[in-house]
C-alpha cells in the first residue's frame, strides 16, 4: 500500500485527516533523529463534511490552508488509513512451500476480509516463517507452522486519498494503516504485550500488540464527540463549551 517517489526532500509532512480535524507536522531527519520543524491543525469546533472523502477538493484545500499558516516547507507527505476501515489479521500457514506463499495467502483472505478481493490492495508479512537451522536455506522446505500478518484496504478509499493529495499538488510518498504508525512511535522496540488504545472523534480502536506485531485490532462506534455530547447534557451547557 505503499506509493514511494523517487525524490529525497530535506523534510516530510504527516499529515492525519480524521473526522473532525486535520493534523500536521513537518519532520526533518537530523543526527539520525527526527526532529519537528512546525506543524499545524483545522481549529474548527464543526466536524468536517460527512462526505469529506468524496470532497477533495474540500480537503485539500484545507490541507494548503493549515501549511500555509503553519509555515510548512516540504510538499511530500506521508499519511495513514484509519484503523477502522482497514481489515487485518494473522493468518497460520503450515505446510507451504515458499515460493507458494503468496498464493496461500491470497485462499486465506478469502476466509477473513469480508469483500471481494478484486476490491482490495493486500499487503502481508511473514512474521515467523516456522523453518529453523539448516532448512532456511531451502526453499522447497514447507514451513511448519507459518505465521503471516495480512492487512487489506478497499481501493476505493485508497484512491480517495491519493485523489485529495493530487489535488492539493503534494506528492504523497506512502499510506500506511494508523496502527502500524503508532507502534511505532508509542511501543518502539518493546516486545512485551501491551494495548494501545486510540480515542477519536467518532470512534475508539483498540490494539494488542506483542512483539512489536499487531495481533489484534478492534473498532468501537464511541469516541470522544459522543463523550462531549454526554458530558454537555449533564452539565446543561453548550456543546462547544
Amino acid at each position: 500500500m505503499a506509493l514511494i517517489s523517487s525524490s529525497s526532500p530535506s523534510s516530510y509532512l504527516g499529515i492525519d485527516i480524521g473526522s473532525t480535524s486535520i493534523k500536521i507536522v513537518e519532520l526533518k531527519k537530523e543526527a539520525g533523529q527526527a526532529k519537528l520543524l512546525t506543524y499545524g491543525f483545522s481549529e474548527n469546533n464543526k466536524v468536517l463534511p460527512t462526505d469529506w472523502q468524496n470532497n477533495a477538493p474540500y480537503i485539500a484545500g484545507l490541507i494548503n490552508k493549515i501549511c500555509n499558516e503553519a509555515g510548512t516547507a516540504s510538499r511530500t507527505a506521508v499519511s495513514a488509513l484509519p484503523t477502522f476501515s482497514v481489515f487485518s489479521s494473522i493468518l497460520n500457514l503450515s505446510s507451504v512451500n515458499k515460493k507458494d506463499i503468496d498464493s496461500a495467502v491470497h485462499w486465506e483472505a478469502k476466509k477473513v476480509i469480508p469483500l471481494p478481493l478484486e476490491e482490495m490492495i493486500l499487503d502481508w508479512k511473514i512474521i515467523n516463517d516456522g523453518i529453523s537451522g539448516k532448512d532456511k536455506k531451502d526453499d522447497k522446505q514447507p514451513a511448519k507452522n507459518l505465521k503471516v500478518l495480512l492487512t487489506g484496504a478497499p481501493k476505493a478509499l485508497v484512491k480517495r486519498y491519493i485523489d485529495i493529495f493530487k489535488e492539493a499538488n503534494i506528492n504523497l510518498l506512502s499510506l500506511e494503516t494508523e496502527t502500524f504508525s503508532l507502534v511505532r512511535s508509542l511501543v518502539g522496540n518493546d516486545k512485551s504485550p501491551v494495548m494501545l488504545v486510540e480515542l477519536g472523534a467518532d470512534t475508539t480502536d483498540i490494539s494488542i500488540i506483542n512483539n512489536s506485531i499487531p495481533i489484534l485490532s478492534r473498532s468501537i462506534d464511541v469516541g470522544g464527540v459522543k463523550i462531549t455530547k454526554e458530558i454537555a447534557n449533564f452539565g446543561n451547557i453548550e456543546l462547544e463549551k
